[in-house]
């Protein structure tokens, strides 16, 4: 039984609160960072001669280290009008998974 079950069992609730509080300022980080990638894919495809953002130092401090995320920015592109962004279903199942661990 890991420290934070053994803690909910006994009723110290109070006691989750700093584990719970740095888990959702984690979340906060990665959430920033996917709105940062999908930012910067946007701005690619509506001016792809322009250079990428450059975003190590926000992966670097997040602890996100996906490769696919770090290609995403180039991979944005507008088709007839519409954006269109490549590995779209890994960044929705990459947040799910963080939210199932947040939520547990």
């Amino acid at each position: 039984m890991r420290k934070t079950e053994a803690l909910a069992v006994m009723g110290q609730h109070s006691l989750l609160l700093p584990a719970r509080i740095k888990a959702a300022l984690a979340a906060n980080d990665r959430l920033k960072i996917y709105l940062s990638v999908l930012q910067s894919a946007v701005a690619h495809a509506a001016q792809p001669e322009n250079r990428l953002l450059r975003l190590d130092a926000e992966f670097a401090s997040t602890g996100v280290n996906f490769p696919w995320l770090r290609a995403m920015p180039a991979s944005g592109e507008l088709i007839d009008g519409v954006f269109v962004l490549q590995e779209c279903e890994h960044l929705t199942a990459a947040e799910k998974s963080g939210c199932q661990r947040f939520v547990k």
